[in-house]
């Protein structure tokens, strides 16, 4: 169990000696396997709903033999059992497993569902080396710049901050052959992880013959930055801008963390 600070130096110092691993009404410092929640202004009310903490293992085999099916751990927390507040502000730890992680998704949850979710990798080398391998045609330059390896698309940008990842993602794909488009519209939480600096995204596009992608990010008044990414040799003409951003119905298409 994490052990926790009791003077308002030693608070300060533990909340940011860790790298910025996630964004959310919780920020969350990793340090090693330490993780370290902290909420500035925390109300008693911010801090009552249940964390939950997902460590998908790189080796499924690492994990207890009863997790290996769903492919993470489930090391989901109250406050009350390892937080502390301090003045006016809230921190919990926690401590991450020692086996190679390929991500953690964190947040809070209450009977309704997730109230909010993010995403890092602590051993984000894995995603380093696809994001640099992966071969563009051509290589996209955007907001986020683009890299599609077979099926995965990954979405990077350097020198990054909560502001350029507050804003929904979208992904339009378009079917050889005029066969149609399919949106799959995803908030950072969801399939993103931070790396220092770096937030990366990653989405698994559809089995069939894609023409065309468009990727970007909307908000309620429309489309904010767009960059498309042709594949075939007759792709259908090139939505208006005028067109409403995306059509909200159903979920994402889901990619596993």
């Amino acid at each position: 169990d994490a052990s926790f600070p009791r003077g308002a130096s030693t608070w300060r110092e533990t909340a940011t000696a860790g790298k910025p691993a996630a964004w959310g009404p919780f920020d969350a410092y990793l340090d090693g396997r330490t993780l370290t929640y902290v909420r500035e202004g925390c109300a008693p009310s911010d801090a009552e709903d249940r964390f939950f903490v997902h460590a998908y293992a790189s080796d499924v085999g690492d994990l207890p033999p009863g997790r290996q099916a769903s492919g993470f751990e489930t090391l989901d927390f109250w406050f009350h059992d390892r937080g502390v507040r301090f003045g006016g502000d809230c921190m919990a730890q926690i401590a991450l497993p020692d086996y190679a992680l390929r991500a953690v998704r964190t947040g809070q949850y209450d009977a309704s569902g997730h109230l909010w979710d993010a995403g890092f990798a602590p051993d984000a080398e894995a995603w380093l080396a696809r994001f640099e391998a992966a071969a563009a045609s051509p290589a996209l330059r955007a907001k986020f710049d683009l890299r599609l390896d077979g099926r995965a698309l990954t979405l990077l940008r350097e020198a990054c901050d909560a502001s350029d990842v507050a804003d929904r993602f979208f992904v339009h794909v378009y079917a050889a052959g005029g066969g149609g488009r399919e949106a799959i519209d995803f908030w950072f939480g969801q399939r993103g992880v931070l790396h220092g600096d770096r937030c990366m995204a990653e989405v698994a596009l559809p089995d069939y013959a894609v023409a065309r992608l468009a990727y970007g990010q909307y908000d309620a008044s429309g489309h904010l930055w767009e960059t498309e990414l042709v594949l075939g040799d007759a792709p259908p003409p090139r939505s208006s801008g005028a067109q409403p951003p995306l059509t909200r119905g159903g979920e994402p298409r889901q990619c596993e963390a």
